[in-house]
């Protein structure tokens, strides 16, 4: 397995798209999990979805991936993913039911992405790209070959992620302080928010230019919630001020490791984490400080005020 590997990745630094890529060269894809989310006492869903749309706009970014749960998809929800696909954004599979693969059979889960597949690709903006819920991709390497020979069966390419953080849990806390009726100062949230992410993204860069000797076009996971649609803007662009450049999804996923299928079971954190483990990096190395909820818990709780109205 080690040969295995040693051979990928000196395949992916001698070809013409990785040696054009030095690890100054940083650059990264925006994708958001678990479209169209419900509404919250913070945003409906629709504005939740103008809001990110005009963010992207504003920022400049012309591609983005949406992974969509397709049992959301009622009268609104379809009118939202529509509205993502009109604006340019990819539309891809996030299975129907938001299913979790290490409680389910191979081929329940399979059904369940083929059924969010005959929902997703009426829209204009489709492409066959899978991502798992929970990053889980099977219990033993029995049902992830499985699943990946199924997949593939599909017409599907896996919808990877390279850059994970904890976006989901800093939303849960911004709406239990709302549901709360407790004060938050937005502007020290903004901040909070870019610098988490942009750590994640440092730290998992610093990680492939370590283990891999080359730094990948990155895929960042966001999730498609309140917070990303408050503070989005100063998300970019802080991850601008750090040197990364915003690049279309579809270049993202021609990058060399796509190619590569990780064989371990060690892939809740991405490709790349993945591909470091293989390589020798020790699994408690691999996450970033802002993948602990104590961590985040103590950040955000000097961030609460007297009184505050989102807005």
């Amino acid at each position: 397995m080690r040969l295995t590997l040693i051979i990928v990745l000196l395949l992916m630094h001698l070809s013409p798209a990785a040696s054009a890529q030095k690890c100054n060269d940083k650059r990264l894809a925006l994708t958001f999990d678990d479209a169209p989310t419900i509404d919250t006492g913070i945003f409906t869903g629709e504005q939740r979805t103008q809001r990110i749309i005009s963010a992207l706009q504003q920022a400049g970014v012309r591609q983005a991936g949406f992974f969509a749960v397709s049992e959301r998809l009622d009268e609104a929800g379809d009118r939202r993913l529509s509205a993502y696909a009109a604006a340019g954004h990819v539309i891809a599979n996030h299975t129907h039911s938001h299913i979790n693969l290490h409680r389910v059979s191979t081929q329940a889960f399979l059904q369940d992405v083929k059924k969010a597949h005959r929902a997703l690709s009426k829209y204009p903006t489709f492409m066959p790209l899978f991502r798992f819920p929970y990053l889980n991709e099977g219990i033993s390497a029995q049902q992830r070959d499985q699943i990946r020979i199924g997949l593939n069966n599909l017409g599907y390419r896996q919808g990877y992620v390279t850059i994970d953080n904890f976006d989901f849990y800093l939303d849960r806390l911004l709406r239990e302080a709302t549901a709360a009726g407790l004060g938050i100062d937005h502007s020290k949230l903004s901040q909070l928010y870019a610098e988490v992410i942009v750590g994640a993204a440092e730290h998992y860069h610093n990680m492939a230019c370590r283990w891999l000797d080359r730094t990948p076009a990155h895929v960042l996971l966001l999730h498609e919630n309140d917070i990303a649609a408050l503070y989005l803007n100063s998300l970019v662009t802080a991850l601008k001020a750090s040197g990364w450049s915003i690049i279309p999804v579809t270049d993202a996923y021609q990058d060399p490791i796509a190619k590569f299928m990780p064989d371990t079971l060690l892939l809740g954190q991405g490709r790349v984490a993945a591909l470091a483990h293989l390589a020798g990096a020790a699994a408690e190395s691999l996450r970033h400080q802002g993948e602990n909820t104590d961590y985040l818990q103590q950040r955000f709780a000097s961030i609460i005020t007297e009184s505050d109205t989102p807005h």
